[in-house]
């Protein structure tokens, strides 16, 4: 892109001493690796907090899924799934593209790698693939939508009906419910139309309505 391959260490978030921020996980695992290469006894791996080699405590319980950790001094024999997170910085316009980009790229290769590899189950949570999989609930959740809002306007009839035939007044809570709809896909649509990317707040919109 822009004539210059750009890899993570290029986008990635510094710390204060301008490395690249990465999860503990893998400062272990290289500590492990590097260990094993030099012939020396290779540290344990423990659960949920693990020792680093400068000493530093670190937590690694939201990293590692499905742990079978041994007795003892064994620490984690195995673990059926491993989260890695990658930061990218975005200081720039530019550089906002450029990790967007990126960030598409490697969801691709992700997918390619795992259909080359069908033993492994590889699953990319970024930004972009939240945003596309709010835009598919829309269809996917079509049906139970519609019946939510029919339950709703029901009660909401129901419970502005009274056996005065003068005080009844049913169409207040047909009203209501046509008024928060028409608010909050009226939000929704200002969010979509500025250009707004995706955002925490988009997945409360369904339960407002409902």
């Amino acid at each position: 892109m822009l004539g210059f391959n750009y890899t993570f260490a290029h986008l990635c978030l510094l710390d204060d001493s301008k490395s690249c921020i990465v999860d503990d996980i893998l400062r272990v695992l290289e500590e492990m690796r590097s260990a094993r290469a030099s012939n020396r006894s290779v540290p344990p791996l423990r659960y949920p907090i693990t020792k680093l080699k400068d000493g530093r405590e670190a937590y690694i319980g939201h990293q590692l899924g499905g742990v079978l950790a041994g007795g003892g001094r064994d620490g984690v024999r195995s673990a059926r799934a491993l989260q890695l997170t990658y930061y990218l910085q975005a200081a720039s316009p530019l550089n906002e593209v450029v990790a967007a980009t990126w960030e598409l790229l490697f969801c691709k290769e992700l997918e390619n790698f795992g259909k080359a590899h069908p033993e492994l189950s590889l699953y990319p949570f970024t930004s972009s693939s939240l945003q596309r999989d709010f835009q598919r609930t829309s269809r996917v959740s079509e049906r139970p939508l519609l019946f939510s809002l029919a339950v709703c306007l029901s009660l909401a009839m129901l419970c502005c009906s009274m056996r005065d035939c003068v005080r009844t007044k049913p169409w207040l809570g047909l009203l209501a419910l046509v008024t928060v709809s028409l608010a909050t896909l009226t939000s929704a649509g200002i969010f979509n139309l500025t250009g707004g990317k995706y955002n925490s707040t988009y997945l409360g919109i369904p339960f407002v309505m409902l």
